[in-house]
Parts: structure tokens; C-alpha cells; sequence
């Protein structure tokens, strides 16, 4: 999977390089979060700035992201395009996610500063 992943603090920024998570990548794509959450890192920000589509099964990856770490840990999102945030705000999905404007944002609400 071609991403971008960083720590800053013990949270780990994972930020695509692809345009569409769709059903065509979104097992694997799942697989790689799963992958992060079962070595360790519970505390995720997700920063969509490259991703300009999502489908339900994409959508279905980060709802099956949420509810592994709901217990167990936190997930953000952030810099997320209006055609996206459309889809969540249709779906109402976007009163279960935390959505943060800026990656910036989202590493305050986890008590970092950058």
C-alpha cells in the first residue's frame, strides 16, 4: 500500500497516497490498519487530504477501524475533501467520527502539540 505513516507522541498519522478507497483496495487497505492495530498502535489519525472518493466499502473499512479501536483506543479523521464529508454527513457517519479540519487539529485533540 503506498502510505504515509508517522509517529509524533505515540500516535500514528497514516495518510494515503491514493485518490479512491474502494472495493478494489479496501481489503487491503483494512488489512494494513489492522496490521498498525496489531502492533500496537491504538491511537490513529487517518488523514484523508490525498483521498478524493470513498465507496461503501471504503466507508465500511473505517467504520470497522472505529469499532476495533473504540474500546481499546482512538481514531481521528482529518483533512477530509467536501465530496467525502458529504458521504459522511448522507450516511451520519459524521456524528460518530471524530473530524478534524486540519491534522494540526486532530494531534490537539489528542493532547499533542505540534
Amino acid at each position: 500500500m503506498e502510505m504515509d505513516v508517522k509517529k509524533i507522541e505515540g500516535i500514528t498519522i497514516v495518510k494515503p497516497r491514493f485518490a479512491r478507497i474502494d472495493a478494489p483496495i479496501s481489503t487491503e487497505f483494512k488489512g494494513y490498519l489492522v496490521d498498525l492495530i496489531n502492533n500496537g498502535n491504538n491511537r490513529i489519525i487517518l488523514n484523508l487530504n490525498n483521498v478524493t472518493f470513498v465507496d461503501s466499502s471504503g466507508l465500511g473499512v473505517m467504520i470497522a477501524l472505529f469499532k476495533t479501536l473504540k474500546d481499546k483506543g482512538q481514531l481521528a479523521l482529518c483533512e477530509i475533501k467536501s465530496p467525502i464529508m458529504q458521504l459522511f454527513t448522507l450516511t451520519r457517519t459524521d456524528r460518530i467520527f471524530s473530524i478534524y479540519h486540519l491534522e494540526s487539529e486532530a494531534l490537539e485533540a489528542f493532547n499533542v502539540v505540534k
